[in-house]
């Protein structure tokens, strides 16, 4: 079966995909400060996060993503185009810890995926070097972005009375 390839042509953003991996990353960020009964929900953030800010990447320099969720080989089409460098051992242990929090989405008993907060200050390290790498149009649309308005929405609470 051939990866499905995603463009702008079906709506996506790479400045949109940027603007949810950072809440994600900030809001896994926030879930590991709190009860470890959200930890979960916070590492499969993570993942989303970084999965999120390579296809926007990959969306700003090739025009298109692949439809699959393993970071290495998201970061590998980035090496093998020249727009990122390869990770040292440790960005690349915790890029394969964030492949493992993928599979946080379902429970599964058989195989029982760890997480904890010790590992949040890697992840941290990991998107401060991608960061530093990633194009200067992305890194600097960031600062321009609205935090109410995603996705062609605006976010607002309703007033309760």
């Amino acid at each position: 079966m051939m990866v499905r390839m995603y463009s702008q042509k079906d709506g996506l953003n790479p400045l949109e995909l940027l603007h949810g991996a950072l809440d994600h990353l900030s809001a896994s960020k926030s879930l590991f400060k709190g009860s470890p009964s959200h930890y979960d929900s916070a590492g499969y953030l993570a993942h989303l996060g970084l999965e999120l800010t390579l296809k926007s990447w990959l969306l700003t320099v090739r025009g298109e993503f692949d439809g699959i969720h393993e970071l290495h080989s998201l970061h590998a089409k980035l090496v093998s185009s020249g727009t990122a460098e390869s990770l040292s051992s440790e960005d690349a242990d915790t890029m394969t810890l964030l492949d493992e929090y993928s599979e946080l989405r379902y429970p599964n008993l058989n195989q029982p995926v760890e997480v904890g907060t010790q590992q949040q200050a890697q992840v941290e390290l990991l998107m401060d070097t991608l960061w530093a790498q990633i194009p200067a149009s992305l890194s600097e649309a960031v600062h321009s972005m609205d935090p109410l308005q995603k996705g062609g929405r605006v976010l607002m609470k309703k007033k309760i009375e």
